[in-house]
């Protein structure tokens, strides 16, 4: 079997007849080859989190997104830095928001062969009582007007997907609503969207959790329980890193879309296979040597009678940064400083990866964080690499090769393990 990469930016065609206006979702019996993304709701919906942060090829030109410019009215490759944040109220393209999660999660393949595409029509600073019919704000008219030229941009069956947060200025408001009221608000919301994109399923994302007394995030699960187009997006278990008090930084915008991708595949009932779903995929900033940062293995073993690989994104290098990933026989739990010996694994500390056979051992090859890496197996000959790449997986560099590593084995486990401050550990497999 020929190995699967991660990165594939394929470039995506727009330009061809609209045969007319369909939607995936509802229960048509036309699957969806396409997924329609729009953001919706207050500044986190478009996003204040620092574009200089972001590594350098996560900004610029990225074809595996299509980006509505909703100046030009066209769809066009998301560039971060130019297209996004256009006519946002309070916002421009020197900050970002979950489109850049968004791509990059299109670029590990957790879509498939989908064709996705984007669009913003959230307004910073504004309230629930802003995005009525007729307010004089005009949001849900620039709303309309938005939504309505897409659908008739779009080429082929869609699947509309609402990436919605709203409620933190209702909170900070002189006279806040009241809970019930923010619910019946976001109620009424969610049923005109449902009038203009039918179908769509939502992902209602929580608040910050300083607002938690407020009762609003908990009224997003009544919401949730009572309508199964919506599923809530928490931001805690880790808390999500902010920029402010509210709203996320680059690293805690990264962080949140990840979750909302895996919300979305499991509401669209797209393949979920691709992430690991324990929270090794997120640095769960746990102290050293305790066992809540044990996180041992994957659910399932994988197969390693086939080419495959483990990979994963490993970022924010500081002082007390440590994560160990390996392929192992065991289940048993890592344990820092052990004597643990693997198939193969890596170690990230010191702002370098470091290749290593067994637990508390390394050899520094020299390869600066923030960067991707992989543990890719053949099957032909039993080896395992440790390949590492700078520019989100479109091309790799072999560092180091486990001769041999997997000789008479027919699967192996996937460990890791994080330390304080680790940084971000996203996990993904081929």
């Amino acid at each position: 079997m020929t190995a699967r990469t991660i990165a594939s930016s394929v470039a995506r065609s727009v330009a061809k007849a609209v045969t007319g206006e369909s939607s995936g979702g509802g229960g048509g019996s036309v699957p969806a080859n396409q997924l329609l993304f729009v953001s919706f709701g207050e500044s986190n919906s478009g996003g204040y989190a620092v574009t200089a942060d972001a590594q350098s090829w996560e900004v610029g030109s990225r074809a595996e997104l299509q980006m509505w410019d909703v100046v030009g009215l066209n769809f066009e490759n998301l560039d971060i830095g130019t297209n996004n944040n256009l006519d946002h109220a309070g916002l421009n393209s020197n900050t970002h928001g979950w489109e850049l999660g968004l791509a990059n999660r299109i670029k590990q393949g957790y879509f498939g062969d989908k064709e996705c595409f984007y669009l913003q029509t959230g307004q910073g600073a504004s309230t629930i009582a802003q995005w009525a019919v007729g307010d004089g704000s005009g949001y849900w008219t620039k709303f309309l007007a938005r939504t309505a030229a897409v659908k008739a941009a779009m080429t082929d069956t869609y699947q509309p997907v609402i990436w919605f947060t709203l409620g933190i200025n209702d909170a900070i408001a002189g006279s806040p609503i009241s809970s019930s009221a923010y619910k019946t608000g976001i109620q009424e919301i969610i049923s005109r969207i449902k009038v203009e994109l039918p179908g769509s399923k939502f992902i209602l994302v929580k608040l910050p959790t300083i607002y938690d007394a407020n009762g609003y995030s908990g009224k997003l699960d009544e919401i949730a329980a009572a309508d199964s187009d919506c599923v809530v997006v928490g931001v805690n278990s880790p808390e999500l890193d902010m920029r402010d008090e509210n709203h996320w930084s680059y690293k805690g915008m990264k962080r949140l879309a990840a979750r909302m991708v895996d919300a979305t595949l499991a509401m669209v009932a797209l393949d979920t296979s691709k992430g690991l779903t324990w929270n090794a995929r997120e640095d769960a900033n746990y102290v050293y040597f305790t066992a809540a940062n044990q996180h041992a293995h994957v659910p399932a073993a994988l197969d390693v009678t086939v080419d495959g690989y483990i990979a994963l994104e490993i970022g924010y290098s500081g002082a007390s940064e440590g994560i160990v990933v390996a392929l192992d026989a065991a289940t048993n739990e890592v344990n820092w400083g052990g004597s643990d010996t693997y198939f193969a694994g890596m170690y990230s500390f010191g702002n370098a990866i470091q290749r290593t056979a067994a637990n508390g051992s390394g050899n520094n090859t020299a390869v600066a964080t923030p960067c991707w890496a992989r543990l890719k197996w053949s099957a032909a000959n039993d080896d395992v690499t440790l390949d590492t790449s700078t520019n989100g997986g479109d091309s790799w560099t072999t560092q180091y090769t486990f001769s041999n590593a997997l000789s008479g084995q027919t699967q192996a486990y996937f460990k890791a393990l994080t330390a304080v401050d680790a940084g971000f550990l996203d996990v993904w497999v081929g």
